[in-house]
């Protein structure tokens, strides 16, 4: 991406090579939306091991039985092979070795660390010795996970228009270029045939590449108000 964005500008192998130093940046920016996408598969399998919890427990299970029957309901849902399913299998096999539930809970909260995990098996830890209601401390926790989940399906809901604004502008300059030298060849030529030229280019390079992480900042930093 960065090398071929280069060349695009610089009309040179050389300074694509160089201006290739750029791709970290494209990278870190898929990077962070592959851990948004993963941090919302993380919350679903989390509320769902939750409601296979409350519904294990309201049946008079203990919560040892209930985590066992939890990892079985789950596997119907998500793939065994999947990194959350293989963690909580992990963090069960505690149980198998005399370990506690809680346990279990905080090994997995370190395996996943996702807040809303962190939290619950705070909370777990707190009400098991205190001999705390179990299944309404779960309910509790689903409800506000759902009501979180409200939030930020309606804070997407009106990023949706930015976002889309933002991909289509970072399209633009790439765009403009391409249209120039296939539509004029030579109309661009001046900027590639002297010092002030390939200045003005690695300004407008650097602009890019400033404007579409501002953008990226800007969006992430509000959908996650």
């Amino acid at each position: 991406m960065g090398m071929a964005l280069g060349y695009l500008f610089f009309g040179s192998v050389l300074l694509a090579v160089v201006s290739g130093a750029s791709f970290p940046i494209y990278e870190r920016m898929r990077a962070k939306a592959y851990r948004s996408s993963n941090e919302r598969r993380l919350k679903e399998w989390f509320r769902e091991m939750l409601y296979a919890l409350s519904t294990s427990l309201s049946s008079g299970n203990s919560m040892e039985q209930a985590l066992l029957a939890a990892q079985e309901e789950l596997e119907t849902v998500f793939d065994g092979k999947d990194l959350f399913m293989v963690a909580y299998g992990q963090s069960l096999q505690r149980l198998a070795f005399n370990g506690t539930v809680e346990d279990a809970l905080v090994d997995l909260s370190l395996r996943l660390p996702q807040k809303n995990i962190k939290v619950f098996a705070d909370i777990f830890s707190i009400a098991n010795r205190s001999g705390g209601d179990l299944v309404q401390i779960i309910r509790g926790t689903i409800q506000s996970m759902n009501e979180q989940t409200v939030l930020e399906q309606e804070i997407e809901t009106m990023m949706a228009q930015k976002k889309f604004e933002f991909r289509l502008m970072s399209m633009l300059v790439p765009f403009i270029l391409i249209y120039f030298k296939l539509a004029s060849p030579g109309y661009l030529d001046k900027l590639y045939q002297s010092l002030v030229g390939y200045l003005i280019l690695g300004l407008g390079y650097l602009l890019f590449w400033g404007g579409m992480l501002y953008g990226d900042r800007l969006t992430t930093l509000e959908a996650e108000v």
